[in-house]
């Protein structure tokens, strides 16, 4: 017999005589930390300070808000899922949207609505609105860009906007 053989035979009865087979250490695997999740938005209310930015397109005959002029509003924001609702003090006169949230990113529009003589109105038209913003990474303010669009029936558009930014009430 080999020597080698008879090393090779010592060694392997050696290892099988009841100790654990002796393994090399798995390095650890580097762990990476998620990052934090967002604090959970709180429905409430919010105070809204509203500028009107821009009015492209032609007038008509309803009352707009004058570029540079500043509202103030407390609304309703009600979070669920994946989407918050902008509540107005007075839905008749106050836009209101449901928005989607994607991360701190949020927005929403509204359908056309028409409008004309047979509702008591001045002009025949139909208004959609939008809302796009991002809240601060504490979900306590958010600013936001709002776009009033009106078309007219002659296939002309008035086109509004607005900035907004809120803070949340505490």
């Amino acid at each position: 017999m080999s020597r080698l053989f008879v090393v090779g035979v010592i060694g392997f009865l050696a290892a099988g005589c009841g100790s654990p087979a002796v393994t090399a250490p798995t390095p650890a695997t580097p762990s990476v930390a998620a990052a934090p999740p967002a604090p959970a938005a709180v429905s409430g209310a919010w105070i809204i300070t509203i500028r009107t930015l821009s009015d492209s397109g032609p007038s008509f005959c309803i009352q707009q808000p004058p570029v540079g002029s500043t509202f103030h509003a407390t609304y309703g924001l009600v979070f669920g899922g994946d989407a918050v609702e902008f509540v107005p003090p007075d839905p008749i006169d106050w836009d209101s949207f449901t928005a989607k949230i994607s991360g701190v990113n949020f927005a929403g529009s509204n359908a056309p609505v028409a409008f004309g003589a047979y509702n008591g109105m001045c002009a025949t038209y139909a208004q959609s609105s939008s809302i796009s913003g991002i809240f601060s990474s504490d979900r306590t303010s958010f600013t936001a860009t709002v776009t009033w669009s009106f078309r007219l029936d002659s296939a002309q558009t008035e086109t509004l906007t607005f900035a907004w930014s809120g803070t949340k009430q505490q």
